[in-house]
């Protein structure tokens, strides 16, 4: 299968593909830092292209398109402009251009503003018409056992098969575990018309789906999860185990913590029920509602970039380049996704096989 990543920053979903058979043919992102960043792991250049007015001739044939657009149109923390907002134009441009394309899948990824926007609701309009089916997911790094609050929505357009085949995607046992920022738990796992709930899985706290779907594209792919996907591991990981750097420089110094201290979110790893709030590409310029602090025995300290990178599931194998500094390491990984959940979407859908590794680090 052969994919293209647009908005691809750092590349999580070529590191959530590597060694399976799925291709990244092409990645677009204006960030020339990012872009370096993911040439120098995934060994493909991508396009510093604006995708406000690319063009359909500017985009190789693929038959997944995944996109993560700006959030800030539709974020609680910006001016939640939605379409209004000139970042919204790359977004709407490219689902204009996929009613020619009609690559069997197009995933989007972003905030959990995105799924009441009228940027979702436009997507639907343009591509429903032509046979694409929606599935939703509101996903949060908890869910697999992480100890980081990162909320996020997914969405799987799919480009219905032209005979009338009932697929069932098994279970998927989505527990309701992930919180907002604001510490209210929520979930909500938006179905189409024919997917049931057991009693037995609501009564228990956990929403034990399995979706029936009418006019599901069984030939290409979509296939049933096996349980082995399910985002709701057995054991939590530990804080701590994520955790390696203590270089100087990531401390604050004292005059800084006695004068701001009651307005960070710091945390203590040797609680077992430690988590981090959601990290944003302003950790370092704004610690405030941007992340969280660790606190040692040696005083508080930010979390490094590299310690984020583990947290949001890629690979040992994954490194920034020396030329890359540190500020431009924290406002990189702010801005990418959790590996983790793009393997659940993928295998969820049966574009890869589901894996135990989705838990692992």
């Amino acid at each position: 299968m052969r994919a293209i990543e647009f908005f691809s920053g750092i590349g999580a979903f070529a590191e959530a593909t590597r060694n399976c058979e799925i291709e990244v043919v092409a990645a677009f992102d204006q960030n020339s830092a990012a872009n370096s960043v993911y040439a120098h792991n995934f060994s493909l250049q991508p396009y510093s292209r604006n995708l406000d007015t690319i063009k359909l001739d500017d985009i190789p044939p693929a038959d997944l398109w995944w996109l993560s657009p700006p959030c800030t149109p539709f974020s609680v923390r910006g001016k939640q402009r939605g379409l209004n907002d000139p970042r919204a134009v790359s977004f709407l441009n490219l689902i204009t251009l996929a009613r020619t394309a009609t690559p069997q899948y197009v995933l989007i990824e972003n905030v959990l503003g995105f799924r009441d926007s009228p940027a979702l609701d436009q997507a639907k309009l343009k591509l429903e018409p032509l046979g694409y089916y929606f599935i939703q997911h509101n996903l949060c790094s908890t869910q697999f056992g992480v100890p980081m609050r990162r909320p996020r929505h997914f969405v799987v357009a799919c480009r219905r098969a032209g005979a009338r085949e009932r697929v069932t995607l098994g279970n998927a046992d989505l527990q309701p575990a992930f919180e907002h920022a604001s510490g209210n738990a929520a979930f909500e796992h938006q179905m189409p018309p024919g997917w049931r709930r057991s009693q037995a899985g609501s009564a228990s706290g956990t929403a034990d789906l399995r979706p029936a779907f009418e006019h599901a594209p069984g030939s290409a792919g979509f296939q049933p999860a096996s349980s082995g996907s399910s985002p709701n591991p057995e054991r939590k990981m530990q804080l701590r185990d994520f955790l390696s750097d203590d270089s100087d420089d990531l401390f604050l110094p004292n005059e800084v913590m006695s004068r701001y201290e009651r307005g960070f979110d710091i945390v203590d790893p040797s609680e077992p029920e430690a988590e981090l709030i959601c990290f944003t590409k302003n950790y370092e310029r704004c610690m405030r509602a941007s992340g969280s602090l660790i606190r040692t025995k040696s005083g508080t300290r930010r979390v490094s970039p590299e310690e984020i990178l583990k947290l949001l599931g890629f690979s040992d194998r994954f490194c920034f380049p020396d030329q890359i500094s540190r500020s431009l390491r924290w406002r990189l990984v702010g801005n990418s996704v959790d590996v983790r959940a793009i393997k659940f979407i993928l295998s969820s859908i049966g574009v890869i096989a589901s894996e135990k590794a989705l838990v692992e680090r």
